[in-house]
């Protein structure tokens, strides 16, 4: 096993046996990962490189988009009104500045030697790479330290295969959630380096911390995770060094987020969903806590050490929740406690990225069951690494890591059942482990250690699991044929959505998956779009679009609404809770799509954008 120490881009001898002979070649993990995200992007570019200019991507690449247009227009960096999204009032973003200052920057590199168009597109392909090729030097980093240069090797080639791990780096998503995937997943394998090299916590706090302040997507992994980690030191006269430095770089980057995501005028305003004072709070007293339990290690040992930890640490993360409830009761619900209630039926208990894996089998049973594969195997190879270091080492520092990367992958894979977005972390979360057990693979008598480990490589790879999974469930499984499979239509497409761009500006009540590629592909307004601060426009919007016709006129007048717009085919097709009431026959979504409309609404003929039915709000009769 390699030191700690060492750094990345040193050349590492990767040494193989054929035929008896041994061949040692020179292999820098830096240039294997360099070359990784180079195929990768090369691959998805030639698959589907042409989506890149006839759609922005989904939703919320199409709002990243209008709100880095708004920044690099006005320059304010604490100004997140989205002023075209929502009505009546617009929606205050919650994502962070980070992102937009990332992609500003590549934005304006590429616009010295390229035109606006093709600096956008450069900008869209560029970014999702970087966040990849940080992410994959963290994860192959550490497999090389347990594995050697095999094992990095290994990574790479298992990421390139792997659709899961892929899913949000793809070119064009300009999205927060690769970063936070990069953070979430690169701060808690050194977290879990911190056991065994303390001064490691430091890095891992700092990029848990700045993964927090992108977003708290991934704090139902992070939290356990900490909370694993720091129980893992109890009882012991070093074991929380590098835990204490983690939570303290955490607390300390969090702090200094809250200063730069929130202007000094709103820092007293409470939130929910992003970072804010009161998460600021709670992660404080329980940075104290752990600070308290590591220096009584420092005097105490035994019982006495035990007990007196626990109380640090109960009494402080007791007081914190105390303290962050008093400061926003709603918070203690989740971060969308303060999001009404009746959005939930409506729309947020639809949200795809929300869905229990099931909903992905229902989409292909072999990416699935691929998926599932994958992170099961690597939880069954942290175990067996873990059992290789206690025969190795006995109960010592290295063991404590394992068991804590084994824990925090069983963690990983029940939050991805639980909801799909978390899928990306326990996928990579396995890579690692499966790349070091695969890389001490020994030989048997007739192979070599290099076939059995070829082998093993191409039999653990997600594509080959997803093949062989999917295709041995189509042979067992009775087709359903009540099933409605995801409609694919080009509703959203750039060219369709652009079309409504030469229609006098003015506010468009539409399906609320339309609503980001309206507002950044033209000058119109939105009644909503999918995003829960705008839970009182969503309400209000879904209402109008299920209402009968002539029941909703005055409403829809009252609203200020210029323009209803509807896909013709029902966009909520063969998505989380089948058709919504606003698909249903009798709504004046129906009778838009169908091209029936109502008395107060006339046609608007758009030859370019056939899969659009759009019709104007005719003046009030005198």
């Amino acid at each position: 096993m390699r030191g700690d120490d060492g750094p990345m881009a040193n050349a590492l001898p990767l040494g193989a046996q054929w035929r008896g002979a041994t061949i040692n070649v020179q292999v820098s993990p830096a240039l294997v990962c360099i070359a990784a995200v180079v195929l990768i992007v090369c691959l998805r570019l030639n698959s589907h490189g042409a989506a890149l200019l006839t759609s922005l991507g989904d939703t919320d690449d199409a709002t990243r988009l209008v709100q880095l247009g708004a920044f690099l227009e006005h320059g304010r960096w604490w100004d997140l009104r989205l002023e075209r999204i929502g009505a009546p009032d617009p929606v205050i973003s919650h994502w962070s500045r980070l992102v937009d200052l990332g992609l500003a920057v590549i934005f304006k590199g590429a616009s010295l030697v390229l035109d606006p168009a093709r600096a956008e597109l450069a900008m869209r392909i560029v970014w999702p790479s970087l966040v990849l090729l940080g992410l994959l030097l963290l994860t192959a980093r550490d497999a090389e330290r347990d594995g050697g240069a095999l094992a990095c090797v290994l990574v790479a080639a298992m990421v390139v295969m792997s659709s899961s791990a892929l899913y949000q780096f793809r070119p064009g998503r300009i999205d927060h959630h690769n970063v936070q995937i990069l953070c979430g997943v690169g701060g808690i394998l050194l977290l879990a380096r911190s056991i065994v090299a303390p001064a490691t916590g430091w890095w891992a706090g700092a990029l848990i911390g700045l993964g927090l302040t992108v977003g708290l997507e991934a704090a139902t992994l992070l939290g356990p995770a900490l909370v694993v980690a720091i129980l893992t030191g109890l009882g012991r006269r070093h074991g929380l060094e590098g835990q204490m430095r983690a939570v303290v770089a955490m607390a300390a980057v969090l702090a200094i987020g809250v200063l730069i995501s929130i202007a000094p005028q709103r820092l007293g305003v409470m939130a929910c969903d992003a970072v804010a004072l009161n998460l600021v709070a709670l992660v404080g007293f329980g940075a104290a806590g752990v600070v308290g339990a590591a220096l009584a290690a420092q005097r105490l040992e035994g019982r006495t050490l035990l007990v007196t930890q626990l109380a640090w640490l109960g009494g402080c993360g007791i007081t914190g929740l105390v303290v962050y409830g008093l400061l926003e009761p709603r918070c203690l619900a989740g971060p969308f406690g303060q999001v009404a209630a009746e959005t939930w039926p409506v729309w947020l208990s639809r949200v795809t990225e929300g869905q229990p894996i099931g909903y992905l089998f229902s989409l292909s049973v072999g990416s699935a069951l691929g998926f599932v594969l994958l992170s099961i195997l690597g939880i069954a190879a942290r175990a067996w690494l873990a059992l290789q270091e206690r025969a190795t080492s006995g109960e010592s520092d290295r063991l404590l890591r394992q068991m804590l990367l084994l824990a925090v992958q069983t963690l990983a894979f029940v939050a991805a059942c639980w909801q799909v977005k978390m899928l990306p972390y326990a996928a990579w979360l396995a890579l690692p482990a499966l790349a070091v057990a695969i890389a001490r693979l020994p030989g048997t008598g007739a192979l070599s250690p290099t076939v059995v480990r070829l082998a093993a490589l191409l039999l653990v790879l997600e594509t080959t699991l997803a093949t062989f999974a999917g295709g041995a469930a189509a042979m067992v499984a009775k087709p359903d044929k009540s099933a409605v499979p995801p409609v694919r239509t080009s509703c959203s497409e750039t060219q369709t959505i652009s079309a409504l761009a030469a229609l006098p500006p003015g506010l468009v009540l539409g399906d609320i998956n339309l609503g980001p590629y309206v507002v950044a592909l033209t000058p119109h307004r939105v009644v909503m779009a999918p995003y829960h601060r705008l839970d009182r426009s969503i309400v209000e919007g879904h209402a109008l679009l299920a209402g009968e016709p002539q029941a909703v006129e005055a409403r829809l007048r009252k609203l200020g609404v210029d323009y209803v717009v509807a896909c013709r085919t029902p966009e909520s097709a063969g998505l989380p809770g089948g058709v919504s009431a606003a698909d249903k026959a009798g709504t004046l979504k129906s009778a838009v799509a169908a091209g029936t409309g109502a008395s107060y609404l006339t046609p608007i003929p758009l030859p370019s954008a056939p899969t659009l039915s759009v019709y104007r709000v005719l003046p009030p009769k005198e």
